[in-house]
């Protein structure tokens, strides 16, 4: 991290969305400066088709050489900064979607009020 960066507030610093702190957050400095679409889906841990859905709906930045489609390093660095969550956002976090409220999960697992010994 350079000396302008530890001056301001780790907030800050975490939600810096620019190229440069997507390669410092995602170090992709070992890779090369094009990659193509299986060595992204490699980083990502995702398959070839995912990167190209990305790529379609213009969320992924690409260039073209002739036919050849390739991603610039700081390109897939700035999505994956982009597609980050940082702090507390727990939203999507262990959400049910059953479509069962908490009360009904509840109610489901204790005995219905009412219903004595017959």
């Amino acid at each position: 991290m350079d000396q302008k960066d530890s001056t301001l507030p780790r907030h800050d610093r975490e939600h810096n969305r620019t190229p440069d702190a997507a390669a410092r957050f995602f170090d992709l400095s070992s890779y090369p400066l094009m990659l193509n679409i299986a060595e992204v889906a490699d980083i990502c841990r995702c398959d070839h088709q995912a990167v190209r859905r990305r790529i379609n709906r213009g969320e992924l930045a690409y260039t073209k050489i002739g036919s050849l489609i390739r991603v610039p390093r700081e390109a897939l660095g700035a999505y994956l900064l982009t597609q980050t969550r940082f702090g507390r956002d727990t939203s999507e976090v262990g959400r049910d979607t059953s479509g069962a409220s908490d009360e009904d999960t509840r109610a489901a697992g204790q005995p219905s009020a009412g219903k004595g010994d017959a």
